[in-house]
């Protein structure tokens, strides 16, 4: 039956459902009352900002490296290159809410830090052409996140603290979901002799 639907299911239709739930979360804040729905906008703008800018473009950077030039290096130098923007990640995200003078830290920082391994583990997983397996992921989460906010909703509880918390464990279920999946495919390359993961085809 999966492998009836594949063909249906193409990289650019799970990109614009991840896109469209994206889109459906954030206005999901509506909800909230302007103070808790300020508390929600500001971890996530500080965690957005928090990778974009200290993830100085990990992604691109990573994904316009000639084949085989990345996995070459070795998983102590993707490690430490990664950690290093993580940890600038997590520092620029607290400087936007100290700035902001509202949110919750510990998301901004966490959610940043997420998202920069979110995205440089999927520019990995793109240079092999895993297309569906990242989009799927994205949508995965963004439905996730929809999950989260309409249960608080359902419970009563909307608290800008409580909702900025379902982001963060969206953006670390994504995160670790998509690292443990690059770990393997460079794993198995290596156990068979390959400089990089054999695309998907």
């Amino acid at each position: 039956m999966l492998k009836a639907a594949r063909p249906l299911i193409t990289p650019e239709r799970l990109y614009l459902a991840a896109l469209g739930l994206s889109g459906l979360a954030a206005l999901c804040s509506i909800a909230l009352a302007p103070a808790e729905r300020g508390q929600l906008v500001a971890s996530i703008a500080g965690a957005t900002l928090g990778s974009a800018i200290g993830g100085v473009s990990i992604d691109t950077f990573l994904m316009s490296r000639p084949r085989g030039w990345v996995w070459g290096r070795g998983g102590p130098w993707i490690l430490a290159i990664m950690l290093g923007c993580i940890l600038l990640s997590g520092a620029v995200s607290s400087v936007v809410i100290a700035v902001a003078g509202i949110g919750s830290y510990s998301v901004a920082i966490g959610a940043g830090c997420c998202l920069t391994i979110f995205n440089a583990c999927s520019s990995l997983a793109l240079r092999i052409q895993k297309f569906r397996f990242v989009y799927a992921i994205r949508a995965i989460g963004g439905l996730a996140l929809i999950a989260g906010y309409g249960w608080f909703y359902l419970r009563g509880q909307l608290s800008g603290l409580a909702w900025s918390t379902a982001y963060l464990v969206a953006q670390a279920l994504a995160a670790a979901t998509i690292g443990i999946a690059v770990v393997r495919w460079a794993l198995r390359a290596r156990s068979n002799g390959l400089v990089e993961p054999t695309p998907e085809r």
